[in-house]
C-alpha cells in the first residue's frame, strides 16, 4: 500500500503557505510515524515511516533537503516487503522544488523516479525506470500547485492557517512516476482528539479526498490531525480509508 504518495491536492486554490522561516525548518530534524492497519483478523501496527529535514543552500538561496522513508515491520514481511524512500531538495522562500528521487520496492516491484523541475520550461525533466519496463523517460507539465512528496509534506508546516480557516478547499497536484496525483484538501478547524498512541488535546483538522485510485475508498476523506506549535503546523495523527480496511498513523517520535 503506497500510502506515502497521497498527501494533496484538487478544488479552486493552491495550498496557501507561508514564506519559510528559520523556525520552519531545522538539520538532524526527524517524525517517526507508526502505521497501523486494519482489515478482517488483522489489526496490527505493519510499518514505520521516517521524515527528515536539513537546512542548506542552492544557487546561493536558502534551501532544505527533505527526505521521507518507511519500510514493513519485520511480521510482515513473510507476506509483502516494502522499502520506499523520496528525497526532495526545494528553496525554502517559495517552496518550489529544485530536484526529487524516489525509489521503491515492493515484493518483486522496484522503480526509480528522478525529477529535475524545469519551472522556466513549465515541466519536470522525469527519468523514470521499473522492473516491468513499463515507466519511461517523460515531461511532466509544471505548475505552481505541483509538488513531489518530501517536498509538500514537510512545506505543510508553512501552511497559512489564517487563508484557509474560512473552510475553502484547496488544490495541490502530487507528482509520482510519470504523472500527477489530484487531491482535495479542506481544513475543518480545531477538534480534540482522543486516540491511542497520541496526548488528548485540541488540534488542527483537515480532511482529504482523493478521487480515483484501486487502493483508497474515494467515498470517504482522509482525516490528518496537526499540531501548530509556534506556527509550525506537522501531523501527528491520521486515518485513511481503503477499499480494503483502513490505516491509521500516529507520531511516535518528534526531535523538534
Amino acid at each position: 500500500m503506497n500510502v506515502a504518495a497521497l498527501l494533496f491536492s484538487l478544488a479552486m486554490a493552491a495550498i496557501p503557505l507561508k514564506s519559510g522561516t528559520e523556525n520552519s525548518f531545522r538539520s538532524n530534524e526527524e517524525q517517526v510515524y507508526v502505521i497501523h492497519y486494519k482489515w478482517g483478523v488483522l489489526n496490527a501496527d505493519v510499518a514505520r515511516a521516517h521524515v527528515t529535514t536539513s537546512v542548506t543552500t542552492h544557487g546561493g538561496k536558502p534551501a532544505v533537503k527533505a527526505r521521507m522513508y518507511g519500510h514493513t515491520e519485520k511480521f510482515c514481511e513473510m507476506f509483502v516487503k516494502v522499502r520506499l524512500n523520496f528525497e526532495s531538495l526545494f528553496l525554502r522562500d517559495n517552496h518550489r522544488a529544485v530536484k526529487a528521487k524516489r525509489t521503491a520496492n515492493e515484493s518483486k516491484y522496484s522503480c526509480t523516479n528522478e525529477y529535475a523541475y524545469l519551472w522556466d520550461k513549465g515541466y519536470i525533466d522525469a527519468k523514470l525506470s521499473s522492473s516491468n519496463g513499463k515507466l519511461k523517460d517523460c515531461h511532466i507539465p509544471l505548475d505552481e500547485s505541483v509538488m513531489d512528496v518530501p517536498t509538500l509534506f514537510t512545506s505543510f508546516r508553512d501552511i497559512d492557517l489564517a487563508k484557509v480557516s474560512d473552510g475553502k478547499p484547496f488544490r495541490v497536484k502530487v507528482a509520482v512516476d510519470n504523472d500527477c496525483t489530484d487531491l482535495l484538501f479542506k481544513y475543518m478547524g480545531k477538534e480534540e482528539l482522543n486516540r491511542r498512541g497520541v496526548e488528548k488535546k485540541v488540534y488542527n483538522k483537515f480532511t482529504l479526498n482523493v478521487t480515483s485510485g484501486e487502493v483508497f475508498d474515494t467515498e470517504n476523506a482522509f482525516k490528518i490531525w496537526c499540531t501548530d506549535e509556534g506556527g509550525v503546523v506537522i501531523p501527528v495523527y491520521f486515518e485513511i480509508p481503503l477499499k480494503l480496511g483502513r490505516v491509521v498513523g500516529r507520531i511516535e517520535k518528534n526531535t523538534r
